[in-house]
């Protein structure tokens, strides 16, 4: 049985930068939750107005959206995030990206499976390449149609695995969950915390740029004894494909080498979190 929540206990909280036509489409898949009594945060890590006009349609159409913004000064996810996390008013928060359209059972399947001292780890999104979101309207998204597989492989080429995902039937998910774990993985574009264990490791590093932001913070929380639930087949959304000029390779490099260090270490705090200081 689904456990009943509220505003005051649920928050979707969505990264976003400059990307006002997928923050909108994701927003679509929001709106037509089969579970609908969360509110959304928006992270937005320094986008300009169109990104904000946005957000005021859809407040106008009746969603909960917090806007929580900073200035651009570069790649800043983590500290935008933790702002975020802090305006939250979620007991439970689910974190995704605002190119990701999440399918209509995607926040109910987060709240039916959430146990304590567990994050639920949504290992990715289906990736849907550009020659085919472009043209993907609000219909698509509302009616369902966006994630069958067919119907999205008449329109372009979509990956064999993106492709078996989205058509197993939903009695092999418990299995294929198990059998495709990921220990300590927590992915930014789909999984979910409890607000109290999020604290419990002082939020997102702010040291870490693109290249781990999501991996590292998941690391600290397994030591912290939060374990890792994998639901790969079970959350599901679709990643609307982009450049990424803002991949730098050395910054990567420099990532997972304090991510493998804090790994080993068994590090739960961090002092570059939510609270910039030592954990007392």
């Amino acid at each position: 049985m689904l456990s009943m929540a509220t505003p005051q206990d649920l928050s979707v909280v969505i990264s976003t930068f400059n990307s006002p036509v997928a923050l909108r489409k994701t927003l679509w898949g929001f709106q037509c939750q089969s579970y609908s009594n969360f509110e959304i945060v928006v992270s937005d890590d320094g986008s300009t107005s169109e990104t904000a006009e946005v957000i005021e349609e859809f407040r106008s159409q009746g969603m909960l959206i917090t806007h929580v913004w900073h200035e651009d000064r570069g790649f800043r996810k983590n500290r935008i995030l933790n702002r975020a996390v802090d305006a939250a008013k979620g007991e439970y928060l689910i974190f995704t990206d605002g190119d990701c359209i999440p399918r209509s059972d995607f926040v109910e399947s987060h709240l039916r499976l959430r146990k304590p001292d567990q994050f639920l780890n949504a290992g990715g999104a289906v990736r849907v390449p550009d020659s085919i979101h472009v043209n993907l309207d609000q219909e698509d998204v509302i009616s369902g149609r966006a994630f069958d597989a067919n119907w999205l492989k008449q329109r372009g080429q979509i990956s064999f695995s993106h492709v078996f995902r989205l058509s197993i039937a939903r009695r092999f998910e418990p299995l294929l969950n198990r059998l495709s774990h990921r220990p300590d993985v927590f992915t930014g574009n789909g999984s979910s915390a409890w607000r109290s264990d999020v604290l419990k490791v002082n939020g997102f590093d702010e040291r870490v740029a693109y290249g781990g932001t999501d991996k590292e913070f998941g690391y600290r929380l397994a030591a912290a004894g939060v374990k890792c639930r994998n639901c790969r087949y079970t959350l599901v959304s679709l990643h609307l494909e982009h450049d990424r000029p803002y991949r730098d390779d050395s910054t990567i490099k420099r990532n997972h080498a304090l991510m493998k260090k804090n790994r080993k270490n068994k590090v739960v705090w961090t002092n570059h979190g939510i609270v910039q200081q030592p954990a007392i």
